[in-house]
């Protein structure tokens, strides 16, 4: 199977820049990973990802489970924990399904936007990992501290989510107090991930869309995302 050997060789050169110890570390996942592949329960793209950022992680002394329950019906892409602080990593391609093919933005919008809610409240910090190639459709909100999110903002968003998720529903104070504390920027031609904070993500790649596109989406569904005023939809 040819994502078996992707997973082998590019394991095997991770491996060249780390110690024999963190070596091991990194050798144990892939292999957890390539069982995952036998039984056809992963996807190329997305391994491979997984796989650099558990590599970055390991690299800076992280101890790394991946696809992790965290609770019966939620599992997580990496888990990582060091001296008791625990991080979670959540990896998002920009993929989007034919059956969404008439909204994906909207889809790319409530994924990305589920996944910060739904997981950020089971760790200490949250990403999100993405290619250079796909630019994060989160609101502006959700890249800043929860303290500036305003009722109305939060309600809006709610709006949006409960069309597409509704088993569980999402409730106002998981939108209130979610948290996204970093974005892995992830290259994988030269497997390299870089580390921004989400502040850093979104004045570096998100602002200048949003100011490109708030008067033009202003009155309709996406206004929500392309808005740069906290309280003004």
């Amino acid at each position: 199977m040819k994502l078996i050997k992707e997973l082998q060789t590019i394991s095997d050169d991770l491996c060249l820049k780390m110690s024999m110890e963190k070596c091991s570390h990194l050798k144990n996942l892939t292999a957890q990973l390539i069982n995952m592949a036998k039984k056809k329960l992963i996807k190329s793209n997305h391994t491979i990802m997984e796989l650099i950022i558990a590599a970055f992680l390991i690299k800076r002394d992280f101890d790394i489970y991946i696809e992790k329950y965290l609770d019966e019906d939620l599992i997580c892409d990496i888990y990582a924990e060091k001296n008791g602080i625990k991080l979670i990593v959540e990896v998002e391609t920009g993929f989007v399904p034919p059956s969404n093919s008439l909204d994906p933005i909207l889809y790319r919008a409530v994924r990305e936007i589920s996944k910060v809610v739904r997981y950020s409240k089971y760790s200490n910090y949250f990403a999100l990992a993405t290619p250079p190639y796909h630019i994060l459709q989160l609101p502006e909100f959700l890249f800043f501290p929860p303290s500036l999110r305003s009722m109305e903002l939060i309600t809006k968003t709610k709006e949006i989510l409960d069309k597409y998720y509704k088993n569980p529903p999402i409730s106002l104070e998981e939108i209130k107090s979610a948290k996204l504390d970093y974005v892995y920027l992830t290259i994988v031609d030269e497997q390299k991930v870089i580390e921004y904070t989400a502040k850093e993500y979104y004045s570096k790649y998100v602002s200048s869309i949003r100011i490109n596109l708030e008067k033009e989406l202003r009155d309709t569904d996406l206004s929500i995302l392309y808005s740069n005023n906290f309280g003004n939809l």
